[in-house]
């Protein structure tokens, strides 16, 4: 199968390492106590924001993998998956180079290199890096995406792609997930495994339209991770909203 992987929040635990320094730098206080963005969680304006993105360059560095991110990546390689690197790293304001090189480089520590799809950056707020992720699932055949950003997850899911969304943020709640075949949350990498595993075991069918122009889906029953992971595993149902 062919797996698109976020590099920050999923990969690696650098947002835990960007929140901490924007601790650190911030002067207005928390402005969105609830944001993935530690940029629009302390209300940065566009000058400490760029300020900000130069000083992520370097604390990349000081990241460290996502706990057995490794032995599950191993495993996908053996196994003949195609793994690639789908990053807003590529459509930062600046340092877009040296952003991905720094990505690059705690990959290679790990004897890891993927390659990297991108696309255009969308004009949005500009403290965001966004890029259409669901476009780039569609256009290269992606079968499974992993990501923390829910809104993308969403869109990737409308669009037919099978998105883990990988829910590790250190405490800031994420909203109830809605029923949908296309999407599920896991908590850490062998809950991801099993969860590409599961879905490998069932086969992709085709995305197929409700009627002529509509946005494609997948005629599958939603998966339930207990039941991947056994049933001494609680809910998802009951535990999403808690991560």
């Amino acid at each position: 199968m062919r797996i698109g992987l976020d590099f920050d929040g999923v990969l690696f635990d650098t947002e835990r390492v960007f929140h901490a320094w924007a601790t650190k730098i911030a002067k207005h206080g928390i402005v969105k106590p609830d944001s993935i963005f530690a940029q629009v969680k302390y209300g940065f304006d566009e000058k400490e924001n760029m300020e900000y993105l130069h000083d992520l360059v370097k604390l990349t560095y000081k990241a460290n993998i996502m706990p057995f991110a490794d032995e599950i990546l191993a495993k996908w390689i053996k196994a003949g998956h195609e793994i690639f690197i789908i990053s807003s790293r590529a459509v930062q304001l600046c340092c877009v180079k040296e952003f991905i090189k720094g990505a690059n480089d705690m990959l290679k520590k790990f004897g890891f290199s993927f390659p990297w799809l991108t696309a255009k950056r969308e004009d949005t707020d500009f403290r965001l890096a966004v890029m259409d992720k669901a476009a780039i699932c569609v256009e290269n055949k992606i079968d499974i995406l992993v990501e923390d950003n829910l809104s993308i997850v969403e869109k990737a899911a409308k669009a037919g792609v099978k998105c883990v969304h990988f829910c590790d943020f250190f405490g800031l709640k994420q909203k109830p997930l809605a029923p949908n075949p296309n999407i599920v949350r896991a908590e850490n990498w062998f809950e991801i495994d099993a969860v590409v595993a599961e879905w490998q075991t069932r086969g992709f069918q085709k995305p197929v339209s409700n009627r002529a122009g509509s946005t494609p889906v997948h005629r599958t029953t939603s998966l339930r991770l207990d039941a991947v992971l056994g049933s001494d595993k609680p809910s998802k149902s009951k535990r999403g909203a808690q991560c």
